[in-house]
């Protein structure tokens, strides 16, 4: 992804591009893949708020790419990373990412909150499959900007109608660690001052849960549309917070690719 557009919407695009290569991937299928190495190539626009708690909308392009190879090593959106399959349906990976950060004049609500600063992230991941379902698990540290640590777990539903269209579905939950909540969501003395907001302190917990809903569909052995929405719901101390505007957060993305 683009520092542009990374830096324009932060977390949440890089949230709707994980949504999107993941079903890019199940749209594909292993039937995809040709030899040791896998390619995706292809784009989409998201449509995502303009910060974690804002109301205000925007629309940005997003990459669907990665290079795979032997189904283990990959680099794209997602990061560098590496997976191994532990047990016939456990795969565990890990992963190093950009993370974008946040800047203040991208919205007036965070006039004089000052940047939170990009970062390089780095995750331990876990999924399990189980027929049409999947669990995932996941911890990311940042490594710079707020230097927290988040861990997501969640369950998804594939469900195939035709030999080249399925559907997708899932629901997943967010933990956040102090120093997280606390540059992303309070306000310190000093911010309130500058900002005009209230002083708030945010500690850790769950701070969203989102739902997704989507649909992959194999145009031919390699070309793919998949489409995706969803709604985040931001929760416990963030949703308090007065950089929040909103506390629904939607999301929808579209994107088509060539897989070889």
């Amino acid at each position: 992804m683009t520092r542009t557009a990374r830096g324009a919407v932060g977390a949440a695009l890089t949230a709707a591009v994980a949504v999107g290569l993941s079903s890019a991937a199940h749209a594909a299928g292993p039937d995809a893949r040709r030899g040791d190495w896998s390619f995706m190539v292809g784009g989409g626009a998201a449509y995502v708020p303009k910060y974690e708690g804002a109301k205000t909308m925007k629309v940005a392009p997003i990459p669907l790419a990665e290079v795979t190879w032997k189904d283990t090593v990959f680099l794209g959106a997602k990061g560098l990373g590496a997976k191994t399959t532990v047990f016939e349906n456990l795969t565990l990976g890990t992963s190093v990412n950009y993370q974008a950060g946040r800047k203040e004049k991208n919205h007036s609500r965070l006039k004089g909150l000052g940047d939170i600063k990009d970062a390089a992230a780095g995750s331990l991941f876990a999924n399990y499959e189980l027929g049409f379902l999947s669990f995932d698990l996941s911890a990311t540290k940042d490594f710079g900007g707020s230097n927290g640590l988040t861990v997501r777990a969640g369950v998804g539903l594939q469900y195939p109608v035709t030999e080249r269209l399925s559907l997708t579905s899932g629901v997943s939950a967010t933990w956040a660690d102090e120093r997280h909540m606390r540059a992303n969501f309070g306000i310190s003395a000093a911010q309130a001052k500058a900002s005009g907001l209230k002083a708030y302190t945010a500690e850790s917990g769950v701070k969203r849960i989102d739902v997704t809903v989507g649909a992959n569909w194999m145009v031919t052995d390699n070309w793919f549309v998949t489409a995706n929405g969803g709604v985040g719901i931001l929760t416990g101390n963030a949703k308090k917070s007065p950089v929040v505007v909103e506390k629904v957060q939607p999301m929808a993305m579209v994107g088509v690719g060539y897989r070889f």
